[in-house]
């Protein structure tokens, strides 16, 4: 019952922030499609691999485009995608709730501010999201302390605040590429030639420590990644969470690859990221035991 309260409590937080969503754009979450006439946004997130460690997908990913934007090259697109830590309780409900305030702080605001500050004021908005719903779990602790957990574990996991943390990637475009990471995302450019890809920012893979937001790091003192491009057209743009990191930076190309062929063979109901999951799992299983988030935008001419 006391999860049942505390789903109904990250719902409320989530409906705010998706009507601002809505309001703005049209949005497709967790698997689905966006499409202008010079541009297709797929995003697709999974569980993974049955054999991993986790109980729940706590990978979270929403795309999104304006309503008045979506003719022109430089109409404002934007994915996020938030990857909950394994270690941390209720990191699903992190990702989740970091993904719709930041995406809603982000749309709200681009008319207002722009590049990094836009950036950290979206990220400040998700760890201030995180930690209100923090303060909801603390201020009736025994309740809400999970079943079969010891109490002395509980105030600890409380005290650190090794709850509802989560990475966070926001992406997004306005005539020009914005990439801003708190954790271990990661994205990859491929040019107009398909032939030169470049990972443009990746994940730490050497430490199993992650840089996140949490009720203990509601406000971020700097981005762990930070770019700003400008990009040529057509280009391809990959984004994904370091369960997909792990097995493909060391050639993101491939991650292209498998989506060219996808998108070549004309199935229109087909999603690219989807599928590309799929194959990479396919031919590399043990490379990908994490849950798993894609998202990929194929800019025309």
């Amino acid at each position: 019952m006391a999860d049942d309260e505390l789903i109904g409590e990250l719902h409320r937080q989530v409906a705010v922030a998706r009507d601002k969503v809505r309001s703005a754009g049209s949005f497709c979450v967790g698997s689905g499609c966006l499409k202008a006439s010079h541009r297709r946004v797929w995003v697709h997130s999974e569980f993974g691999p049955a054999a991993h460690d986790k109980d729940t997908n706590q990978d979270f990913v929403i795309a999104w485009q304006g309503h008045a934007e979506t003719q022109e090259h430089d109409g404002f697109w934007a994915i996020v995608m938030s990857d909950g830590v394994t270690s941390s309780c209720w990191a699903e409900w992190g990702a989740e709730l970091a993904c719709w305030t930041s995406l809603a702080n982000l749309v709200e605001r681009r008319v207002i501010r722009s590049g990094v500050q836009l950036a950290l004021n979206s990220v400040h908005a998700a760890g201030e999201a995180i930690g209100r719903f923090a303060d909801v779990i603390t201020r009736r602790a025994e309740k809400y302390r999970p079943e079969g957990e010891f109490e002395a574990t509980w105030e600890y996991v409380l005290s650190e605040g090794l709850f509802l943390q989560t990475t966070l990637t926001l992406m997004w475009w306005d005539g020009r590429l914005h990439i801003a990471i708190v954790g271990d995302g990661a994205v990859a450019v491929r040019d107009a030639s398909r032939v030169a890809c470049r990972l443009v920012t990746g994940s730490d893979l050497q430490t199993s420590r992650v840089h996140a937001i949490g009720p203990n790091n509601r406000q971020v003192a700097e981005l762990d990644a930070w770019k700003e491009l400008a990009l040529t057209v057509p280009c391809s743009i990959a984004a994904f969470t370091d369960g997909v990191a792990r097995g493909a930076s060391a050639d993101v190309r491939e991650i292209f690859t498998h989506a060219d062929i996808v998108i070549g063979g004309g199935d229109g109901n087909e999603n690219p990221a989807r599928r590309v999951l799929g194959l990479l799992q396919q031919k590399r299983p043990r490379d990908f035991e994490d849950n798993l988030a894609l998202g990929l935008v194929y800019i025309d001419q």
